[in-house]
């Protein structure tokens, strides 16, 4: 992606730059701890852009419409304007930004083996930012740079030409080192594996949606040209770097290249030493709930008429029963019936002994006799 930096850009970092606060002695190994829960922005020490509305943190129950937060409880929309230019922001192109503090633990010196991981979310209706000679299109989502803040990032991940893409500054041409087509409606999940270094002992590794990705250079918007390599060895600091480098969320385009406010969206950015400290973990299962106690179950049966002749139906009732799962008669222990209100007709004059048997969920039974004497 090519685009510049100036003058006013290194006054305004300068200025935004602020410790997070970190107790003395700490010695944790997730050095910068970004995934938004805060509700806020409070977690980044930089926050540039040119009205506090270009950044949106938001839960699904505060924005159901938006996309589901994919790390903890809140994520972060950027809607930029292509109208979002200097003086408003320092550069001549529409962008908002949120980093890490140069003071921060979180800060990549020369030297440091960093795990980053973060997502991004590109809506229905996202440019295509198709780059020609004619027309310079290109979106920045993530970089990481710092002071003298001269020209291009080392490298930085964008879309171009309808792919999302990883891009090296001028000293390797602007080339391109990794596109896949761009998918849109889909929360992609970064976890990069980085050396910071001012020269070529810097490398880079890439995991995209938990998939290792392959790193194959080649001239700024051409397809690979072979199966690359897992680990990129590159500069990953600018040579003549005089301070730490910050990792960045961006919403950073080429002015002209999109009509109207573009949206992205962004969670669960985290920076560690080691790839645990930066991967999500799943939530535990929510134990199974204890099953509900079975009350015991208790039978009861009325019968009409209370004094039936021979051939005349009886109704009888189970319904004032209680739990009870299944029902079963025993009519003079010879005629079963079941269900609650079953029907018979008694052929024989004399005193009938009826049964009823409750069956409860669990298995547990209840019985009830009466008597009935049919004429």
């Amino acid at each position: 992606m090519k685009f510049r930096r100036n003058s006013m850009l290194r006054r305004a970092l300068a200025l935004c730059a602020f410790a997070l606060a970190v107790p003395a002695g700490a010695q944790a190994s997730v050095v910068f701890d970004g995934d938004l829960d805060t509700g806020n922005l409070s977690q980044w020490g930089l926050q540039q852009m040119c009205s506090p509305d270009r950044a949106t943190v938001y839960s699904a129950a505060s924005q159901p419409t938006w996309p589901k937060p994919i790390s903890g409880s809140h994520a972060l929309r950027f809607r930029v304007l292509d109208s979002d230019v200097s003086p408003c922001t320092p550069t001549r192109n529409p962008r908002a930004q949120i980093a890490n503090s140069a003071s921060s633990p979180g800060a990549f010196q020369h030297g440091h083996e960093r795990w980053q991981r973060f997502s991004v979310y590109f809506p229905a209706g996202f440019p295509k930012f198709m780059d020609s000679s004619s027309s310079d299109q290109w979106f920045v989502f993530q970089e990481d740079y710092g002071a003298p803040w001269n020209g291009s990032p080392p490298i930085s991940f964008g879309v171009v030409n309808d792919q999302v893409i990883a891009a090296r500054g001028a000293q390797y041409g602007y080339d391109w080192v990794w596109s896949k087509p761009l998918q849109r409606d889909h929360w992609y999940t970064f976890i990069v594996h980085k050396r910071f270094a001012k020269d070529s002992s810097g490398f880079v590794e890439l995991w995209l949606d938990g998939v290792q990705q392959r790193f194959s250079p080649r001239p700024y918007g051409q397809a690979a040209r072979d199966a690359g390599v897992t680990r990129l060895s590159t500069q990953t600091m600018h040579s003549d770097a005089t301070g730490p480098y910050q990792f960045f969320l961006n919403s950073y385009r080429s002015r002209g290249s999109a009509s109207g406010a573009v949206d992205a969206y962004y969670d669960g950015a985290k920076v560690g030493t080691t790839r645990a400290d930066v991967e999500a973990s799943a939530p535990a299962p929510a134990p199974a709930p204890a099953p509900a106690p079975v009350t015991a179950p208790s039978a009861a049966f009325t019968f009409a008429p209370t004094a039936p002749k021979r051939g005349q139906l009886v109704q009888f009732d189970a319904s004032a029963s209680k739990n009870a799962a299944s029902y079963s008669w025993s009519l003079d222990g010879y005629t079963t019936l079941t269900g609650v209100r079953p029907t018979f007709k008694f052929q024989n004059a004399g005193t009938k002994k009826v049964t009823l048997t409750v069956t409860a969920s669990d298995g547990k039974k209840s019985s009830v006799a009466r008597s009935l004497v049919v004429s």
